[in-house]
């Protein structure tokens, strides 16, 4: 789904000082428990984002002490370990019982408090509910949860279901060009959202297109031929009825009303 690369992009906006889904964050050092994918691939993300410095890493699970030494000598004010799964193996005999689970995250949590860091844990979510497989003793143990899931008609569309303390909601975010944005498609006009869809999918199908785009169809269908015409998005496909169509945005493309992720 992605979790890696949203948290990635979280720790490179503290690391630098940046921006996070439209939201300035304050310059602080992060440190990433990577025991989910290679050190090299987590690097590697940080790297393409400008980050030179200011990421420390552990490749093998630490204990919490040495997680709270890492925290107080660096001053780092971000956590992440990704994934809970792997931080607990060995450690939690039944990942179902609430016992298990309830002094590893008691520890987390007192650690929290203790160096004011902030932690991030990436779990893994049930197939079936799309919600967080295991224990609910992780629910409980969390300040907030945010359940992240994809959306069938647009590969580039996340949903974030966000549940906690005085925050609650759906967020939708779209990766594009690498980077997720906040999508509100409620204040979005029409034709940005269509020079979007078309951005982050190159080659869509009108079908495909109309589907992301969602509201009313015939709507969708004007405004597709009218950003067609003025140069916005071209058609490299079939140009008949029946015949499938492949839409691309043009570089550079021509102007649209500027919106959310948009150049003005």
């Amino acid at each position: 789904l992605g979790k890696s690369e949203f948290t990635g992009q979280a720790c490179a906006a503290v690391a630098l000082g940046g921006v996070f889904l439209g939201e300035p964050v304050t310059k602080a050092p992060v440190l990433v428990v990577t025991l989910d994918e290679p050190v090299g691939d987590t690097v590697r993300r940080l790297v393409n984002r400008g980050v030179t410095a200011g990421v420390f890493f552990y490749e093998e699970r630490p204990s919490l002490p040495q997680l709270e030494a890492a925290i107080v000598t660096h001053g780092v004010r971000l956590l992440v370990i990704d994934s809970v799964t792997e931080f607990v193996a060995g450690l939690v005999e039944d990942m179902n019982r609430a016992s298990d689970w309830q002094p590893i995250l008691k520890g987390l949590r007192t650690l929290a408090q203790r160096t004011r860091c902030a932690v991030v844990l990436i779990h893994h979510a049930n197939k079936s509910t799309g919600r967080y497989r295991d224990s609910s003793q992780l629910g409980a143990g969390c300040d907030i949860i945010a359940e992240m899931s994809a959306v069938e008609s647009d590969a580039t569309l996340r949903k974030l279901v966000i549940r906690g303390r005085g925050v609650h909601g759906t967020v939708m975010a779209r990766l594009v060009e690498g980077t997720y944005e906040l999508e509100d498609a409620r204040e979005m006009p029409l034709s940005v959202k269509i020079v979007r869809v078309v951005t982050a999918n190159p080659g869509i199908s009108l079908a495909k297109l109309r589907a992301a785009v969602g509201g009313n169809a015939a709507a969708a269908a004007r405004e597709i031929e009218r950003l067609e015409k003025q140069g916005a998005i071209e058609n490299r496909g079939g140009s008949g009825r029946g015949v499938g169509k492949a839409y691309y945005a043009t570089t550079p493309p021509a102007a649209v009303e500027a919106g959310p992720g948009m150049p003005g």
